[in-house]
């Protein structure tokens, strides 16, 4: 029986609602695709400070929100729990992608994220829909919880 890794990603998302994504280097799982940032929990690590440390490491900010997980799926032998963060400080470059940048929701809905099936037409609707449309919350930073 193949083990399964957990992983969470951040769906961080600006003051003006942008998302922050990452493009996958093209020589590794899910090459070339779009991803929300995050990665591995270590052994005995909890997916909010698994999510602080991967976005330390990998775009050099500090996580100042985390609330509850938005999606979670089962990718191959990766269990992927996706969670609304915010940042502080800028995004850097790091480590683990060939490109970051931050996105509207509209274009963010056309691009190839990964995993594969993450946003698909109805994943995407209801993150977009529960986190950008129907929660006033979002906007104003006025909801969830920090860990």
């Amino acid at each position: 029986m193949t083990k399964v890794r957990e992983v969470v990603s951040g769906y961080v998302t600006s003051s003006n609602g942008d998302v922050l994504i990452g493009k996958r280097h093209k020589d590794s799982y899910n090459g070339g695709l779009w991803e929300f940032p995050g990665g591995k929990l270590e052994v005995g690590e909890s997916l909010v400070d698994a999510l602080k440390r991967e976005l330390h490491e990998e775009l050099g900010v500090e996580v100042t929100f985390v609330g509850p997980v938005v999606h979670t799926e089962q990718d191959g032998s990766y269990k992927i729990s996706i969670v609304h963060a915010k940042i502080k400080g800028t995004p850097r470059n790091i480590e683990g992608h060939t490109e970051i940048r931050w996105v509207t929701i509209e274009v963010l809905q056309r691009m190839s994220v990964a995993p594969r099936r993450t946003l698909t037409p109805v994943n995407r609707a209801y993150v977009i829909k529960k986190w950008a449309v129907e929660d006033p919350k979002h906007k104003s930073n006025n909801y969830g919880y920090i860990w």
